[in-house]
């Protein structure tokens, strides 16, 4: 039986004691007894029902990770995100929150600085394959992305204004998108990408990598949207025009998936090995 598993016997077996007592003394209460101790018992319920919903909140090795990175840093952990991401040790990493901010995590190491730089929040936080955690994180009023103690400030050369979808390639080299003169531009290491099939770019989202290390997700082109991977822009799909597209994404196969709306009701689509198909309607 796991660490987990044993704290949640004994914290039900003590829910269930505390619940009989508070029966007893609510029925004293109701021939007119103190409600003194009704309310003392009625905090201890509610603590022991917190505590057995954080310990059901994650698995054991989870769980027992978060205890000991917050007894080990003397803290209080509010929430979590981006948990279950593992470092080349196998180390536990993600995010937590501490009062109002938020900080990257590894095993019961919290980390404060980033070159040596104080942060007020982080976000898409990861492991690389070299172990190094990544992400992107907001200092002094800008976001930035970051690889273990680097921050990076530009790409290609290019100052930017907002960073999105941050994430790694199977190759190492950070991605994700940049905002630049009021457009989205997806990036691999420190190349930008302005153009799609040789296509001007307004805007790109839902940008992840595909198991072949391509880019994918859906741009802005010429007042339209379209899904895309690689250099590949799905311009139909069932052999259908559509008016707009929505949770581009890559399946576990590496073909992309989504939905898509056609006269005005959604679709979700698939490839089926040949040709993308479209699904029962469904709602937004």
């Amino acid at each position: 039986m796991s660490l987990n598993c044993k704290q949640l016997k004994q914290k039900y077996e003590e829910l269930l004691s505390e619940k009989e007592k508070f029966v007893l003394e609510y029925e004293k209460f109701k021939d007119g007894g103190d409600d003194k101790e009704l309310k003392e018992l009625k905090t201890k319920l509610e603590n022991s029902n917190k505590e057995i919903r954080e310990i059901l909140m994650y698995p054991g090795y989870v769980f027992d990770t978060l205890k000991v990175l917050a007894s080990s840093n003397n803290i209080v952990i509010q929430d979590t995100a981006n948990i279950c991401n593992y470092n080349s040790k196998g180390e536990l990493a993600g995010r937590v929150q501490i009062g109002r901010k938020w900080y990257p995590f590894y095993s019961d190491t919290i980390v404060k600085q980033i070159a040596g730089q104080d942060f007020e929040n982080v976000y898409d936080i990861h492991t690389q394959p070299n172990g190094d955690l990544a992400g992107q994180v907001y200092i002094s009023g800008k976001w930035y992305p970051f690889y273990g103690d680097t921050i990076v400030r530009k790409i290609a050369d290019q100052d930017f204004s907002g960073v999105y979808d941050i994430h790694t390639q199977p190759n190492g080299e950070l991605a994700g998108g940049v905002q630049i003169d009021g457009k989205v531009y997806s990036f691999h290491g420190d190349t930008l990408v302005r153009q799609i099939a040789n296509q001007d770019i307004g805007g790109v989202y839902d940008i992840h990598t595909q198991l072949n290390g391509d880019l994918a997700g859906w741009v802005h082109i010429a007042g339209k949207l379209y899904p895309f991977h690689g250099d590949i822009l799905v311009r139909q799909i069932a052999g259908q025009d559509f008016e707009n597209v929505v949770n581009i994404h890559t399946q576990p196969n590496g073909d992309l998936a989504g939905k898509v709306e056609i006269a005005g009701k959604w679709y979700p689509f698939i490839f089926d090995g040949e040709k993308y198909v479209l699904l029962e309607e469904v709602n937004k």
